[in-house]
């Protein structure tokens, strides 16, 4: 003798299907709510990963990059004996060439360009200084306005004697240009200009 139990007849007509749904409907609504939010978090948990591999990606590109250019500076600096490696801001100097490093932006700063400019207009200003018949010029005032541009780009360069400055100053705008040259791909600018006055 078999006795069948059926507690949960299955049937797949539309009525018992309609009856199923009128007395689970604040169940299903409950599980369709739940599955809503969890997808959602979901969502926002795999932005929030986009977002710091993203930030750290961007860091890690701004450490290796910056490390890399400081020591390329540090390399070209030691071979300028009149000036310390300890005078040059490396770090003041990236920042001028990529001001948006950080963000994982390496792209090159327009206002570096004008800072150079700035070098070369205080070479030509000590060049239109010098009358045609003199061959003389201030040499005190030429070695601050040179002086002041170099700070704008972390490089400290001290007064000197004339020729002493002379040397150094011409050490420090080929480093400028090497700079130019090899990590902007650009073409070299200060030492074209002539100094008249050496």
């Amino acid at each position: 003798m078999f006795v069948e139990i059926n507690l949960f007849p299955l049937s797949f007509h539309s009525r018992d299907i309609a009856y199923f749904l009128e007395k689970t409907e604040g169940t299903l609504m409950l599980f369709q709510i739940i599955s809503v939010i969890g997808a959602a978090y979901g969502l926002y948990l795999t932005y929030k990963t986009y977002i710091h591999r993203t930030q750290s990606s961007a860091l890690t590109s701004h450490i290796a990059y910056f490390e890399l250019f400081k020591n390329y500076i540090r390399d070209e600096a030691e071979k300028i004996t009149e000036l310390k490696t300890s005078k040059i801001d490396v770090f003041v100097w990236y920042r001028k060439i990529h001001p948006n490093s950080i963000r994982g932006d390496i792209s090159i700063c327009r206002n570096y360009d004008s800072l150079v400019g700035q070098i070369i207009e205080a070479i030509n200003k000590t060049n239109i200084s010098l009358s045609p018949r003199a061959k003389s010029y201030d040499i005190n005032k030429h070695q601050r306005l040179i002086i002041a541009c170099l700070s704008e780009i972390g490089i400290d360069m001290d007064t000197n004697t004339k020729n002493q400055f002379i040397e150094t100053e011409l050490q420090v705008f080929k480093l400028i240009d090497m700079v130019k040259q090899t990590i902007m791909a650009t073409d070299v600018k200060i030492l074209k200009i002539k100094r008249e006055y050496i």
